[in-house]
């Protein structure tokens, strides 16, 4: 079962996305900062889009390179030799990855999908979009 940890403001859930054993659905699902470190990611976007209600946000923070997916950042020529000694990845995704994922979205939970992404904390490998693209909405 997942573990339920409490605060104030939100409702804190620790549970595998990648085979979530969670039934209830959520105005809102976050994904901070971990998406870049699950190997089957398209499938955790797709869990976590299944956890909306009919109107609910998807929020999910991560390395972003606007014009090409970066598998594992932490292993490309050049990249920080202790980070390169760490267990985990650290994909780094892009623009067509958001666009796939609202698509999936679209089939998914067949209502009207918004996309917005920024540029925040710029380097090669890292959040490289060039500012505020304009909302995409589905039918």
């Amino acid at each position: 079962m997942a573990g339920i940890l409490t605060h104030r403001h939100w409702l804190i859930l620790d549970d595998d996305i990648q085979r979530t054993i969670l039934q209830q659905q959520f105005d809102m699902v976050t994904c901070v900062s971990a998406l870049e470190h699950i190997q089957a990611y398209d499938q955790a976007v797709r869990t976590t889009m299944g956890l909306l209600k009919p109107g609910g946000h998807l929020v999910i923070t991560g390395h972003y390179t606007d014009a090409f997916h970066v598998n594992d950042c932490c292993r490309v020529p050049g990249a920080d030799a202790e980070l390169a000694a760490e267990p985990y990845i650290g994909n780094s995704y892009s623009g067509e990855d958001l666009r796939r994922w609202l698509r999936d979205g679209e089939e998914l939970i067949g209502g009207i999908l918004e996309g917005v992404y920024w540029k925040a904390l710029g380097s090669r490998y890292a959040h490289s979009a060039t500012g505020a693209v304009e909302p995409r909405s589905g039918p």
